[in-house]
């Protein structure tokens, strides 16, 4: 799971030591990241456990700082990093390629770790490749797209 999870970065960055006390407004921040995080893993990803780390579905045109990858045959998940205090323009193009998830449309959700504003959409797989134009965000977005078989799992659509 660790490994998982540092695939995405998910993990606190911070220089912090066992000298370093969080102050309270450093506590609060990064319990409204970690609260954010909790709501995605909980709420969003329906098979977390059969997630692989595929970073190379993620073509190299796609303009941003850092970009990792999780997927299976449900569900993918981007994780794109824009720089610390980066504010990436909208209209950014995000081109996947050799995507494990069914050929047709796809559910897809961007949140944005900093607010925890979600927005939702729809593409279409073919070939086993799909394109989506990003919203602007500030330093991070997660993508998510699901297929249609999730929703055997039982979950809501979107």
């Amino acid at each position: 799971m660790m490994m998982k999870v540092q695939c995405l970065g998910l993990y606190e960055k911070g220089n912090h030591t066992q000298e370093h006390l969080l102050q309270i407004s450093e506590a609060k921040e990064l319990g409204n990241f970690n609260r954010t995080l909790m709501k995605f893993f909980t709420n969003i990803i329906t098979d977390y456990a059969v997630l692989k780390c595929r970073n190379n579905i993620i073509e190299k045109s796609t303009k941003v700082r850092q970009k990792l990858a999780l997927s299976s045959s449900n569900e993918t998940i981007i994780y794109l990093h824009s720089g610390f205090g980066v504010d990436q323009a909208g209209g950014t193009e995000l081109d996947m390629t050799n995507l494990e998830l069914s050929e047709g449309p796809v559910s897809v959700r961007f949140i944005h770790p900093n607010t925890g504003e979600i927005s939702t959409g729809r593409a279409i797989v073919a070939g086993g490749s799909v394109k989506l134009v990003l919203p602007a965000f500030y330093e991070n977005l997660a993508v998510y797209l699901k297929g249609k078989q999730s929703a055997q799992h039982g979950d809501t659509p979107l």
